[in-house]
């Protein structure tokens, strides 16, 4: 038997489409349980969402290129609690024809905790986070830019439920961004489903400007900023940006402590954007620090809401009467907390 657990990454501070928050954990808790990630990303994108949602060429050919890598790691604390932290790394291409710019360095770390509120027919888990730049503010330095050089503040409320063999969750939630720029309401979907050693992990996700954006000096100077260093691109840095789009990842655990993840993400719809297509591929180390101290905890109120699926055909220490129920912790050593994504 395996214990699988959708996890969190998207849309933490960011707008950028695809943009990797830290993990959070909306399906439940198991104390003691890891788990560190790493996925890089790559994508290239030519056309922006204009203010009325129509898909524009960046002028004169222009192009902006990113090489993403993103660290990332959680801890559940208690059945109730869980706490989690990431780390970027990019490297980004920007042609502003005919001058092509090139940077590299850390974008932004995040920290965040989420905690099992209510628990029933469905699970109710807020969770808040929090993101710096490390990076030069935009504009201050003739390179491209690494983000929009915002502290953010977010808080999400998850609903999920479990099934036999999926689970879902929906969000909401506020997102609050210093340097003048917009408040966001980040929503959205996610699911995944399960099949032996594999999981395909779908997710819909979007952000909604409150279009609060001021910026000093006008939202003409700020657009000169990115029409230079980043070749017109609406990446980082606009002005009241909103986006919906999809992401699809396969997942295979070749060992019981360790998997591999490819997958697709592309924008769908936006305002004030990018359009953008991202692959991705990562590596992900899962297992628990302390498994005495959960076998001794399986006894209590089993607040747990984790998704368990019986792949090796053994007989199950516990029963539960619905399917959201929470279960002990299986005797198998290959509990896991699959794919931490936003």
């Amino acid at each position: 038997m395996i214990t699988w657990t959708l996890v969190g990454l998207l849309v933490l501070a960011s707008v950028n489409i695809f943009s990797h928050d830290a993990i959070a954990s909306p399906f439940g808790f198991i104390p003691g349980r890891y788990l560190g990630y790493m996925e890089g990303s790559y994508f290239r994108t030519t056309t922006n969402y204009d203010d009325n949602g129509n898909s524009v060429n960046l002028p004169n050919g222009n192009q902006f290129t990113q090489y993403r890598s993103d660290f990332q790691a959680s801890y559940d604390i208690s059945r109730r609690f869980g706490v989690y932290g990431n780390v970027g790394f990019e490297s980004v291409d920007a042609t502003t024809s005919p001058v092509e710019r090139t940077t590299t360095g850390f974008s932004d770390v995040g920290v965040g905790a989420d905690a099992l509120l209510w628990s029933g027919f469905v699970n109710i888990i807020p969770d808040l986070s929090f993101s710096m730049p490390l990076y030069p503010t935009p504009g201050t330095d003739a390179t491209p830019l690494l983000g929009d050089g915002a502290y953010a503040g977010t808080g999400k409320l998850y609903i999920s439920r479990n099934f036999k063999y999926f689970a879902a969750a929906v969000y909401a939630g506020y997102t609050y961004r210093s340097q003048s720029l917009s408040a966001l309401l980040p929503w959205g979907f996610r699911g995944e489903a399960f099949l032996g050693p594999f999981f395909l992990d779908l997710r819909f996700v979007a952000s909604t400007s409150l279009n609060t954006d001021y910026y000093p000096t006008g939202s003409v100077v700020r657009q000169l900023v990115t029409n230079l260093y980043d070749g017109g691109s609406y990446i980082y840095d606009t002005v009241n940006p909103s986006f919906m789009a999809m992401e699809a990842r396969l997942g295979w655990h070749v060992a019981s402590d360790l998997f591999v993840t490819g997958g697709v993400g592309q924008t769908l719809s936006g305002q004030r954007s990018a359009q953008v297509t991202t692959f991705l591929v990562g590596l992900g180390l899962t297992g628990l620090f302390n498994r005495s101290s959960i076998d001794d905890d399986s006894s209590g109120s089993g607040d747990v809401k984790d998704f368990n699926v019986d792949t090796q055909g053994e007989d199950m220490d516990f029963h539960p009467d619905d399917e959201n129920e929470p279960s002990t912790l299986p005797r198998s050593h290959q509990d896991t907390k699959t794919l931490p994504i936003h």
